[in-house]
């Protein structure tokens, strides 16, 4: 953020819950992620002529009133997509070690086909998963899409959503999946979740968790999130599956060039360091691909801190000021620069003792191995 935006003139920085209106009297530009409700209560009165949001979705933005107001806006969509297609990825080898997914012959279903879910099933497909796809919009807008019935997913191992949140029009999102779909869930079929929480009907869910397996990164409500739906996750992450140290690079970009074109920045591209890449060294060990994928990113050792701090610590928390504190202190870990996280494409490995068909998986994903 002030490698882009610091020389532009004078930034303050706050946390995105903590935005008030008074913050904003003196600002001509609002950058936020998803944290930050905009709208009129925040930005009535106020000088702000653009508002930057670093995230794909826009349902935190109220743009009906942004339009009316005459104050421009911008997302950085698809910055985070490949980031959220391989947490999928981490979360598969994750589960597949656990013996909570087949090995072999795994059926995938993708719920939303855009930028995220595109990756995912290009990734599946290349690891040989059977992949079906269900986007009734785009399935509309392209005749040559096939869409599957959401409910013809439900017999498949995995089923992995990255839907928008959409309220109104022909095919609304909110609470997509619920109590009908649960209940057609049964045995090991896992349910995961990257694109936002109330997609999922979490009342539904609190029914109906006990016979299936479910993974989530995202919460309904956040951060207030549901404590005993949490305990009962086989994956929970504190929404953190779309960030990475490259992509974080990438959404601000975004906005500072749509802030550019708008006239707001300086016309010159400013002038930046490569992006930063991961190296590992393996030291000969005889490993698969998910275990190397998990050296990367492993979202069950993020699961673990996150239920020993919201769980363990605070005997359920019966103060949901204080989850939602803990909650946004852990995903500011992630999400900050205190825990970074690499994308495949930045990522080398080396001294690796691999088997064929796992060298070939690897490198489907991007991953560099070196001799």
């Amino acid at each position: 953020m002030h490698a882009y935006f610091a020389e532009e003139g004078e930034l303050f920085v706050k946390p995105g819950r903590a935005i008030e209106r008074a913050d904003l009297l003196d600002a001509d530009v609002l950058l936020v992620r998803s944290l930050t409700r905009v709208d009129e209560r925040l930005l009535g009165g106020t000088p702000v002529k653009f508002v930057g949001t670093v995230t794909s979705g826009i349902d935190h933005l109220d743009t009906a009133w942004l339009d009316q107001a005459g104050i421009r806006w911008q997302a950085a969509a698809g910055y985070n997509a490949q980031p959220v297609a391989e947490y999928v990825i981490a979360v598969i080898a994750a589960l597949q070690l656990q013996n909570s997914l087949p090995l072999q012959a795994l059926r995938v279903g993708v719920v939303g086909v855009g930028q995220v879910g595109s990756r995912v099933a290009a990734f599946c497909e290349a690891l040989g998963f059977e992949v079906l796809l269900c986007d009734p919009p785009r399935a509309e807008q392209e005749p040559q899409f096939s869409s599957q019935a959401l409910s013809t997913l439900a017999a498949l191992d995995l089923v992995t959503v990255h839907t928008p949140l959409t309220i109104e029009g022909l095919h609304p999102t909110y609470h997509l999946i619920h109590s009908s779909f649960l209940d057609s869930l049964s045995g090991k079929h896992v349910l995961l979740n990257t694109s936002r929480g109330a997609v999922v009907d979490f009342a539904a869910l609190s029914r109906e968790r006990s016979h299936w397996t479910y993974c989530f990164d995202v919460w309904e409500p956040e951060p207030e999130i549901d404590l005993a739906c949490l305990k009962a996750a086989r994956i929970a992450t504190p929404h953190l599956a779309g960030y990475s140290v490259q992509c974080r690079y990438r959404g601000i970009a975004a906005i500072h060039q749509a802030c550019r074109e708008q006239g707001l920045m300086n016309a010159a591209e400013p002038s930046l360091p490569s992006l930063p890449r991961l190296r590992l060294d393996f030291g000969g060990k005889k490993l698969g691909w998910r275990d190397v994928v998990l050296a990367i990113f492993n979202p069950e050792t993020v699961t673990q801190v996150m239920k020993t701090s919201l769980l363990k610590k605070n005997d359920l928390l019966k103060g949901t000021e204080k989850c939602a504190t803990l909650f946004d202190t852990l995903r500011q870990c992630y999400i900050g620069d205190a825990i970074q996280r690499h994308e495949f494409a930045y990522t080398t490995v080396s001294k690796l003792n691999l088997e064929e068909k796992d060298r070939c998986a690897l490198t489907k994903l991007g991953i560099t191995i070196e001799e």
